[in-house]
């Protein structure tokens, strides 16, 4: 290409305008297509979002499903409450008497952690016996235990 310095002036306005004007031609001819292209777009970028839409809903029940399947069925305590009371025939509110005794009561209001019975211990928090441990006697042993043994032979040695 020669040097545009060496070209006359009329010559470089003609070549602006020829370039000018085939520049313009391009930019339509982009246009057009870029048109076109998203008015061919339009319909498979539709079907496409559907597709997904149902895809992402499948998804989501198998992740349920899968979730539902590794789960444990459980009964309530609740439930199991109410079993025992109406099934079996069984008078809860006849135990919570004969664990809420008026000794029991009283440690209660005076704060105690815990309360021993005869028959057990009643664990308390917050003015609640929370739970209940029986209290077994250990039967004492015929002979001590080997490591027993073995210490009490340490010691005489």
């Amino acid at each position: 290409m020669t040097s545009l310095k060496a070209l006359p002036h009329t010559k470089l306005e003609t070549m602006e305008r020829d370039l000018a004007k085939l520049v313009a031609e391009y930019g339509a001819a982009i246009e057009a297509l870029r048109t076109e292209m998203q008015e061919r777009l339009q319909g498979p970028l539709e079907r496409q979002g559907k597709v997904a839409a149902e895809l992402a809903s499948i998804r989501a029940e198998l992740n349920d499903r899968r979730t539902r399947d590794s789960m444990v069925p459980t009964v309530t305590d609740h439930a199991l409450l109410r079993y025992i009371e109406r099934v079996h025939d069984v008078d809860v509110e006849a135990i919570r008497a004969a664990i809420l005794t008026p000794a029991v009561v009283t440690a209660i209001r005076n704060g105690a952690a815990a309360v021993r019975s005869d028959e057990c211990r009643y664990t308390i928090k917050d003015m609640a016996v929370v739970t209940v441990y029986v209290e077994r006697k250990q039967k004492p042993r015929k002979r001590p235990s080997r490591a027993m043994r073995e210490r009490m032979e340490d010691d005489a040695a």
